[in-house]
């Protein structure tokens, strides 16, 4: 048997009135890390966890609250730390920029 064989089912793990798009993941043992990019009510990005290895997720989580879009984000962890980045359009001077978040872990 080769690696990539075995596969479990499909399993949804966001339920939004809006899209949810852009998605990156983490993981460290059976600890999953979901960050991505949802329009509900506009252009945020929120994180989800799972401590059993995708078996059960808590819920979404907001990161950004913010006038203008964010877009695009992307995550790593470090023992605790958990680190996010993402674009955001700022309207005036209406240019991108890059933001950055550190949370720690449960």
């Amino acid at each position: 048997m080769a690696y990539g064989d075995t596969w479990t089912t499909n399993k949804q793990i966001t339920d939004t009135l809006g899209d949810s798009k852009y998605p990156a993941i983490a993981v460290d043992g059976l600890n999953i890390y979901v960050i991505w990019e949802d329009y509900t009510p506009a252009e945020e990005i929120y994180f989800k966890k799972s401590g059993d290895g995708g078996a059960t997720w808590a819920a979404n989580k907001r990161l950004t609250n913010t006038l203008d879009d964010s877009r695009y984000p992307a995550i790593a962890v470090d023992g605790p730390n958990i680190y996010v980045v993402w674009q955001n359009f700022i309207t005036v001077p209406m240019n991108f920029e890059i933001y950055f978040k550190k949370g720690v872990l449960d």
